[in-house]
């Protein structure tokens, strides 16, 4: 019997705080980008997203493309933060190789893409500024 009654102590205590625990696990959970009030540059569907598409055609677009390097550390954020979670994951390597021995295979997969090498030095040098002025 008591063995009995220590499994279900043992399962009413897991039970509750799953319960307990579950906002603090929604809030662990990656959030979906959220449509702002403001117009996020490049995002020409205004869904509050930022597509792989939409960034390409940004890096193509040399208005936008200045509007957003030159543009202020909220402005950069906001696009950072709008962008999809595997293109935020790409630029965050792109940072971190930035000024490693990684860099010249990095500029050459950036290359790859359409984005030269000193595009890719301002992206990096964004994205480090982005991720470190959380």
């Amino acid at each position: 019997m008591r063995n009995k009654f220590s499994v279900l102590a043992i399962g009413y205590l897991f039970s509750g705080c799953l319960i307990i625990g579950c906002p603090v696990l929604l809030e662990a959970m990656p959030k979906a980008p959220t449509p702002s009030t403001a117009a996020i540059i490049g995002d020409k569907d205004k869904d509050g997203s930022v597509s792989q598409a939409e960034a390409e055609s940004l890096i193509k677009d040399t208005n936008l493309k200045n509007d957003l390097f030159k543009g202020s550390l909220e402005i950069q954020t906001e696009f950072f933060n709008a962008l999809e979670r595997r293109i935020r994951a790409k630029l965050v390597r792109l940072s971190k190789a930035y000024n490693s021995p990684k860099w010249k295979f990095a500029i050459e997969q950036c290359k790859t893409l359409g984005i030269t090498e000193t595009d890719a030095v301002r992206i990096a040098k964004i994205v480090t500024k982005v991720r470190f002025a959380k």
